[in-house]
């Protein structure tokens, strides 16, 4: 999670705890409560307040690292699967920080035209990922991706069009093989052989 994302939740979290406890402290401080009860039963509350902020916020972040971690295993997947099916090689490469994104591919540009489709291919299995929201940085990235293959200038308007243009024609592609990129995704979280993977990947598209 980004800095910046991190003090928006952190912030977040504690001010909707404030919204349930402010009320509530202020219900018991109406009671008819002898001074050491309400001493305690404050204390108690403000203990709950930090206990309940914390727990939240390491919930979010939790999720929120999970996410990330997900959505880069989901480009990789979706990467040597459109590398797979237009038979360019490529090779996988492990990192040694599992906590940032285990493996990396590595492969030798086609054509420009082809280098665009696959960051189209990326960009639906990314958005079409169930229990995966997509960040803006993620976004971005593939935009970009797909932008510096472009060989020529073109307007907002074209790009948008040949960008809806290209995903269209590779609907078929990709419904045929979300479960794959699916499976691959689930695969790599079990396993840390760069080999391994590669023949699983293999495999799988050799069934389709």
């Amino acid at each position: 999670m980004e800095p910046s994302l991190k003090k928006i939740v952190y912030i977040g979290s504690l001010f909707l705890v404030l919204l349930i406890m402010v009320p509530l402290t202020k219900y018991v401080a109406a009671q008819n409560l002898s001074d050491i009860i309400l001493f305690i039963t404050t204390i108690s509350l403000a203990n709950i307040s930090c206990l309940l902020h914390i727990f939240i916020y390491k919930k979010i972040e939790t999720k929120a690292k999970y996410n990330d971690y997900s959505q880069r295993n989901i480009i990789f997947a979706s990467t040597v699967v459109f590398l797979e099916l237009n038979g360019i090689s490529y090779t996988i490469q492990k990192k040694e920080n599992k906590e940032q994104f285990s493996f990396s591919v590595n492969w030798k540009k086609k054509d420009a035209a082809t280098e665009q489709l696959r960051a189209i291919f990326c960009s639906l299995c990314i958005h079409n990922f169930k229990g995966i929201t997509p960040t803006q940085q993620t976004k971005w990235a593939i935009q970009n991706d797909w932008e510096e293959n472009l060989e020529t200038n073109l307007t907002i308007e074209e790009k948008k069009r040949l960008w809806k243009k290209q995903s269209k024609s590779l609907q078929f592609h990709f419904k045929n093989n979300k479960k794959t990129v699916n499976q691959i995704h689930k695969f790599i979280q079990k396993n840390s052989n760069s080999e391994m993977i590669k023949n699983f990947v293999e495999e799988l598209v050799k069934k389709k």
